[in-house]
């Protein structure tokens, strides 16, 4: 902080008739100097800038110049490497590579059609170069190559289906093109060892803020996105409770308490705060220890791949950038009983210029964008449906349980009226015909992928019966969302491959979500809670539908006592 700058100076009068200001005026004036004063002190020292530094582009541009020590980003590479290689591996699906991508018949959902997988062997090739990108990231070995050899690969298969997105996919992403971007190779690397004079000990510091920028709006939107009536009821995740890690709480809690109170309100006030907390280096500590928990508690409850573990190791990105010199430092004294001279960043003003400003400018654009778009879902509308736009950038994680009763898919030749494919599943999740040419079923709960797969139906039952050229897709889903009615999500009656479907429009087959029956969620579990009761084979399943609307139920022959009874309006049976 220049001191010249906290200088308060008073102007002399100019005219002899002017009023002086009473004592509790200055009085006023003067608190008022010194809260801003303080303000001011305090952002400086607790988020390591002052707030001149944001007035102009070339001092906004000076401070991300600033040269910062470069050993936590290299710490940071490494980890970030080792967790790539083992997600690649994994999640990606480098040892599913022929499951996944060997059936050229298989339906996929890209996010542009006019993405196609390359052939198997060249999709292995593809896992093969993401794997020793990956090693090469962790190595810091021709760093950039090694960068971009992981990054344009996973961005390729993580377009070319869109079912399988979530979050964590979408912030790996993020981050091989952030840490591509990085310098994140000047220390403690391969590419330092062979090239010393080439490479820096200090990196500039948006090469830190960026990620710490990208890994705060982890944690502020996915708290932002549980300010939800569902989450903050209790609706989201319930049941969760039951699994065994919450087994502490329930010895002095009751199961329907920890559901409310420690995994919705307790984990909305983890993921809003947390960014926070761990910013600041007051509350780091407490931060490290929360969010730790949590993410380990997450790698037992989800099914989520590396995310908790990424989320881990990406951590101490927000800690002193020199804290691996520290902690050896600190190692060798207790070894070696001396002490090891750590060199001091220098304080070295950078020149600013064109090149400097446009990146500057890139780096605000990106934090604009990344604010963008979890809340962008007023322009893609076609990507909506009871929920806002598709899983992944919206940071809506954990918010919304779907349960799904059961999918009707008809398709017939509009000229013969035969239906060369019927594919049923009821509520056990029981195939009536195993062939559907795919393997998974995010694509009933959303528009675009389900036509999509219409067109991929079509395609393929052509390809069988050539003379069955004109046919209809018609579909029939239904789900409860958040321990609501089930109900019907899209219109059975309208022909999918004649749909008219865009990104920017409303999806006009979709039909509503029944909200003005949602009080009766209570309700539906104390009466379900009553019929398990009676055996352990009783069960109860609640469906609301549209006027004029009809519902085919097949039920099982061993089933003797079964009734229907109608809760709120007219049904009639059959």
């Amino acid at each position: 902080m220049d001191p010249g700058n906290s200088v308060v100076r008073r102007r002399k009068p100019q005219k002899a008739n002017i009023k002086h200001k009473s004592d509790d005026e200055q009085d006023s004036n003067s608190k008022r100097t010194a809260a801003n004063l303080a303000w001011d002190e305090w952002i400086e020292i607790n988020c390591g800038f002052h707030p001149r530094d944001l007035k102009s582009l070339d001092k906004l541009t000076a401070l991300f110049y600033r040269p910062c020590d470069a050993t936590s980003l290299s710490a940071v590479r490494v980890l970030f490497g080792i967790v790539m290689l083992i997600d690649t591996l994994e999640e990606r699906g480098f040892t599913e590579a022929e499951r996944l991508w060997g059936d050229p018949k298989e339906c996929r959902f890209p996010l542009f059609n006019f993405l196609r997988p390359l052939p198997l062997k060249w999709m292995y090739f593809l896992y093969t170069i993401m794997s020793f990108g990956a090693i090469g990231i962790s190595f810091g070995a021709y760093y950039r190559f090694s960068c971009l050899l992981l990054t344009l690969p996973y961005w390729y298969i993580l377009l070319l289906n869109k079912s399988v997105w979530n979050n964590h996919s979408y912030l790996y992403g993020l981050l091989c093109f952030l840490m591509t971007c990085s310098s994140a190779s000047n220390v403690w690397s391969f590419d330092r060892l062979i090239r010393k004079k080439k490479y820096d000990d200090t990196v500039p510091l948006w090469n830190y803020s960026i990620l710490r920028f990208q890994l705060f709006a982890l944690y502020f939107f996915a708290g932002l996105k549980k300010m939800n009536r569902d989450w903050l009821s209790g609706y989201s995740m319930m049941e969760l409770s039951t699994h065994w890690v919450f087994s502490p709480f329930t010895l002095w809690m009751s199961i329907e308490n920890v559901d409310h109170l420690v995994v919705h309100i307790i984990g909305f006030l983890l993921d809003l705060t947390g960014g926070f907390l761990i910013f600041f280096d007051q509350t780091r500590p407490i931060a490290f220890l929360f969010l730790s928990l949590f993410h380990l508690m997450n790698s037992r409850l989800f099914h989520i791949g590396m995310f908790p573990y990424m989320c881990l190791v990406t951590m101490p990105l927000f800690c002193r950038m020199d804290w691996p010199k520290q902690m050896l430092k600190f190692v060798n004294a207790c070894v070696h009983n001396k002490e090891i001279k750590t060199s001091e960043v220098p304080d070295k003003m950078m020149k600013i210029g064109l090149r400097e400003r446009f990146i500057s400018l890139t780096l605000i654009f990106y934090m604009c964008l990344q604010c963008f778009m979890p809340y962008s879902h007023f322009v893609t509308k076609g990507y909506n449906n009871w929920t806002n736009g598709l899983y992944g950038y919206s940071w809506d994680m954990m918010v919304h349980t779907w349960i799904r009763h059961r999918i009707v898919l008809k398709d017939v030749d509009r000229t013969s009226g035969q239906e060369p494919i019927t594919k049923q599943q009821n509520y056990n999740n029981q195939n009536i015909l195993s062939q559907a040419w795919v393997k998974t079923d995010r694509w009933t709960t959303h528009a675009d992928m389900l036509l999509q797969y219409a067109h991929c139906i079509e395609r393929n039952i052509v390809d069988e019966h050539p003379n069955m050229k004109n046919i209809s897709v018609h579909v029939d889903v239904w789900y409860s969302l958040n321990g609501r009615f089930q109900q019907r999500m899209f219109d059975p009656r309208v022909d999918l491959l004649r749909a008219d479907w865009s990104p920017f429009e409303k999806v006009e087959f979709l039909l509503p979500l029944l909200s003005d029956l949602t009080h009766w969620r209570r309700k539906i579990m104390d009466i379900r809670e009553e019929i398990w009761k009676w055996s352990n084979r009783s069960d109860a399943l609640f469906v609301a539908d549209f006027p004029g609307m009809s519902m085919e139920s097949y039920m099982n022959g061993e089933l003797r006592n079964v009734s229907l009874t109608a809760l709120e309006g007219v049904i009639v049976l059959e």
